[in-house]
């Protein structure tokens, strides 16, 4: 088992679920959704999967050490997160949602098998594991409104500066939906 390799598939197959939701969120997306500015879910996407990318990169470079690849894991971890979170709201709405076919089909069978992988090769321990988790857990929601909000911020730097309230208003909306539909 290459721990390497398994990890670089990670932003990899975050690609892929941000492509899933990227085609399917306009006609099946909950209502907050289509407050977001033109641009403003793609520019969150590209900043989470930097992100995910630089967390790997961390922890497959074995001069940052164990905190290298606790943050690699945590980036599994948050993913995994993520996809049951798909799963509960197609539960709990009875319908499709974007991004649960990744869900189901990629992220929980590769997270099962990549968790296993860095526990039977030693890359992290079970309790470097759990935590991995729960910073998981707590992180979700502050890094998901997080580059929503500086994706937002950046599609008005891009378009030529406009910082006009009702774009603003628009990215505050769309957070509080957000917020309110993962709390509710």
């Amino acid at each position: 088992m290459n721990i390497g390799l398994l990890l670089w598939l990670v932003p990899v197959l975050f690609t892929i679920h941000n492509l899933e939701e990227a085609l399917t969120m306009r006609k099946y997306g909950t209502g907050h959704f289509r407050n977001m500015q033109r641009g403003q879910f793609a520019a969150a996407v590209i900043l989470l999967t930097l992100l995910a990318v630089s967390f790997i990169y961390l922890g497959t470079n074995d001069e940052y050490g164990v905190m290298g690849r606790i943050l690699a894991i945590f980036i599994q971890a948050s993913l995994c997160i993520n996809a049951l979170v798909h799963m509960i709201a197609s539960i709990r709405f009875r319908r499709y949602t974007p991004g649960v076919i990744t869900a189901v089909l990629i992220y929980i069978p590769f997270s099962l098998y990549l968790f296993d992988a860095a526990l039977k090769t030693s890359y992290v321990t079970g309790m470097q594991l759990a935590w991995a988790f729960v910073a998981g857990v707590v992180l979700q929601l502050p890094l998901v409104l997080g580059a929503l909000f500086v994706g937002g911020w950046l599609v008005r730097v891009f378009r030529g500066g406009d910082r006009s309230s009702d774009r603003l208003e628009n990215t505050f909306k769309s957070i509080t939906a957000s917020l309110y539909y993962v709390v509710h």
